[in-house]
């Protein structure tokens, strides 16, 4: 998802854009990294590459988003560090912040506590990218940093029960939901917990601005600037998607931290700031889904 925005936004700014993929370069692989930056010589690189899921993911395969997740931090740093690579991007998450940091979240709260236990794993092996990135700083003098984007949504977004993001999942729920008629709509956990939420396009955005600045930030965070509850979340979804039925929450289901809001004090001092509210973008995904549903169904009768 952030990997298809970035391209588009490196393709707005004038930027040529190098890729590999998952089939031509094993990014946990440094050798080959190495390898391909070796042959192709960027000017810049972004590490947007991740093995990203949901709640339940994490908790059904935590080794597995810690192995992939860590190895493609190291080795894409470790490989980039070797041919003095001027500027790079490692795109971390808010994930890595401290369960009980105080909120909003400030950049210099890292490594400061506790991950929650529902994404210690993944969060865990993106500290091990942002030191990464500080270290290169420190042994090389290069100008790399990281960022911490919020979570994120749009186009692309995984909507599956086991992998699937929760705006994305709960965008699914609510129009099968309407489709079938259904007099509830489950949403996990108390509905209680608080996320900031910002479109893909609008992170995409911001990482390229950072990469032609001079800001001088080892990390930066990418938010909102605002949070939602899941239970307001999952109730403009659902006037969105027209399901007019009952939200039921289930709170035996995992729902991670409490709160989980972005500062974005330094991205706003470069003039910087989102441009696509969360109804709006809410709206274009439901739409969205709406118009690939039409199709698949029409491809499918043919």
């Amino acid at each position: 998802m952030l990997g298809q925005a970035l391209l588009r936004a490196l393709e707005q700014s004038g930027a040529t854009a190098l890729t590999a993929s998952r089939a031509q370069l094993d990014l946990r692989d440094r050798d080959a990294v190495a390898a391909w930056l070796g042959q192709e010589r960027p000017d810049m690189a972004v590490i947007a590459a991740a093995r990203v899921g949901g709640v339940a993911a994490y908790e059904a395969a935590p080794l597995d988003y810690l192995a992939d997740n860590a190895l493609i931090a190291l080795s894409v740093t470790a490989a980039a560090a070797a041919v003095r690579l001027p500027r790079l991007c490692f795109v971390a998450s808010a994930a890595a912040y401290p369960e009980h940091a105080a909120q909003p979240l400030q950049e210099s709260a890292l490594m400061s506590g506790p991950l929650d236990a529902a994404h210690r794993t993944y969060g865990l092996a993106k500290l091990l990218g942002i030191e990464a990135v500080a270290s290169a700083r420190r042994q090389h003098g290069l100008d790399w940093f990281s960022v911490l984007p919020t979570n994120l949504y749009g186009r692309g977004g995984k909507d599956d029960a086991q992998n699937g993001h929760v705006l994305a999942t709960l965008v699914r729920r609510a129009l099968a939901a309407k489709a079938d008629g259904d007099a509830e709509m489950l949403v996990w956990g108390t509905g209680a917990a608080r996320r900031d939420f910002l479109h893909v396009d609008d992170c995409a955005r911001a990482i390229v601005l950072l990469l032609g600045a001079s800001h001088g930030h080892d990390v930066v965070n990418i938010g909102s600037g605002a949070d939602v509850s899941i239970a307001d979340l999952a109730a403009i979804i659902s006037s969105a998607a027209d399901y007019e039925g009952e939200l039921r929450f289930d709170p035996s289901k995992p729902e991670g931290a409490a709160r989980r809001m972005m500062d974005i004090g330094r991205l706003r001092a470069l003039g910087w700031w989102p441009t696509i509210s969360l109804r709006r973008g809410i709206a274009a995904m439901v739409e969205g889904a709406r118009v690939a549903k039409n199709v698949n169904g029409d491809m499918g009768a043919k």
